[in-house]
């Protein structure tokens, strides 16, 4: 991974710095050297006397150039007149371009300088006025902090070349939060997607979501593959489940190889019950895979309004890195080796949503809540979704986390798999329901979830009365008001 700035320092002010603690004559006299003055807080570095033209005192931008930007930086002066040695680099020893264990190429960060007590973007070349690291505790290792005398701290922060394969409304909202944070990003559409491409280059924007592409992101077609692949970083995998297979190998036939791959599909591959994590795997030769996991509801990632999501891996360190060039403000990621805790909370989140769906249908019918029984059945939803994962291999607590509990709730109050069992509560047929949200350019997996779920509670002996009801609605014809008789097991 090659280092980028993302931002350059710029200053903080309009003219000449005098520093708070300059004596007036010394202001006076003309230009500053390194001393610590008396009284001064242990760590701070001030400016005294020295001889330069009276009244003149060095532009922020020169003093920002020549120190700040140096590899040695500013003579200081320990206060007996010898100069001392600069300050230690920010960026350390480390090389620009050394792999960790998970494979990842470490990126050397960009430097960004904010207000300690604002966080605004109010840069202030404080590394030319002496900054030194001051003892906090514990530091996090992803964002390391200097603070300086001026009172700011400076953000390490990573900047990666990322492409995301895959034009559809979640590929498209990932593609647009990673091009806001400064990243090299390019959105490349497949054939499949040639219906929104030119909406995505001409209008700037996907008929799915309700915020216009920032400038910055780069949209191109099916004929530009190779281009879209070259030397990035992380490849993200926009396909859902059904299509994650074919839309891995028309990148590999397309580009060679990819580096660090993040999944975002939801659900099993249909005709093997493979999670996405296996089926990337197998198509692009390692073991670099992240599957994503969390309350990620598209339209709210476009609009840049607060998520939070789960990155698992085997083994984690793939996700710590490739969680660093997602993360924001508005962004929060965890990380989890629990890669089949994740990957299964998915595949039963969203056949929940359906039968939680169906009762807003018959709701809005009989112009009632049905309030208290959502609410039971999505209790006995997430019981049932816990029995299943634990049975997977998973872990409990990662059901009771954001990837099962967090994403079950989002997606029942609102989603493309709710919508669905909204329109059966209504009344309509599967099929037509189905078909209708297709030609609105909606991929409602939780109907092949539905199929894949009942397959692996059969294989494991387990009796999920909440999941088998919605699996006989959706393909046995079965009333779409039979889902509120899973109640029943509550009774005793």
């Amino acid at each position: 991974m090659r280092c980028r700035t993302a931002s350059s320092v710029t200053a903080r002010t309009a003219g000449p710095f005098v520093a708070p603690w300059w004596p007036r004559s010394s202001r006076a006299t003309g230009g500053p050297s390194w001393s610590t003055p008396p009284g001064s807080p242990s760590g701070r570095v001030t400016r005294s006397a020295s001889p330069s033209t009276p009244g003149c005192r060095p532009p922020l931008k020169e003093a920002a150039t020549s120190s700040c930007c140096s590899a040695a930086g500013p003579a200081r002066s320990a206060g007996n007149g010898s100069p001392s040695p600069p300050p230690p680099s920010i960026w350390g020893s480390a090389s620009p371009t050394r792999r960790g264990s998970s494979g990842l190429r470490s990126i050397r960060p960009a430097l960004f300088c904010t207000s300690a007590r604002s966080g605004s973007m109010r840069g202030s070349p404080a590394m030319a006025f002496g900054v030194r690291p001051r003892p906090r505790g514990p530091s996090r290792p992803d964002r390391p902090r200097l603070v300086g005398p001026t009172g700011l701290r400076y953000i390490l922060r990573t900047v990666a070349r990322i492409t995301v394969f895959g034009a559809g409304a979640m590929g498209t909202a990932i593609a647009m939060h990673l091009a806001r944070q400064a990243h090299e990003t390019v959105l490349w559409g497949s054939e499949f997607d040639r219906p929104v491409l030119r909406a995505l280059t001409e209008e700037r924007r996907h008929p799915a979501l309700p915020a216009m592409l920032p400038e910055r992101l780069s949209v191109v077609g099916p004929e530009e593959l190779d281009a879209a692949a070259k030397e990035i970083d992380i490849g993200v995998m926009g396909a859902h489940s059904g299509g994650a297979r074919t839309l891995a190998r028309i990148v590999m036939d397309g580009c060679g190889k990819l580096p660090v791959i993040v999944g975002i599909a939801k659900g099993l591959e249909p005709e093997t019950l493979k999670p996405m994590s296996q089926v990337y795997a197998e198509e692009v030769g390692h073991e670099r895979i992240v599957s994503v996991g969390g309350p990620c509801l598209a339209g709210e990632i476009a609009q840049g309004l607060p998520t939070a999501a789960v990155f698992a891996s085997s083994p984690v360190a793939t996700a710590k890195e490739a969680g660093a060039c997602f993360r924001s403000k508005a962004f929060h990621v965890s990380v989890t080796d629990d890669l089949a805790g994740v990957e299964y909370c998915t595949v039963g989140k969203n056949v929940a949503a359906i039968g939680v769906g169906i009762l807003d249908g018959m709701a809005k019918v009989a112009g009632a809540q049905y309030s208290n029984a959502k609410a039971a059945l999505f209790t006995q939803a997430f019981a049932e979704l816990a029995e299943l994962v634990v049975a997977m291999g998973g872990r409990a607590e990662t059901v009771s986390g954001l990837a099962g509990l967090g994403d079950a709730l989002v997606t029942s109050l609102g989603g493309r798999n709710r919508l669905l069992g909204e329109l059966l509560g209504e009344g309509a047929r599967p099929r037509e329901a189905l078909e209708d949200l297709n030609r609105r350019g909606m991929t409602v997996e939780g109907v092949d979830s539905s199929r894949d779920l009942h397959t692996l509670a059969r294989r494991a002996g387990l009796d999920l009365p909440f999941f088998d009801l919605v699996h006989r609605i959706l393909f046995e014809d079965a009333p779409a008001p039979d889902v509120i008789d899973c109640l029943g097991g509550l009774d005793g």
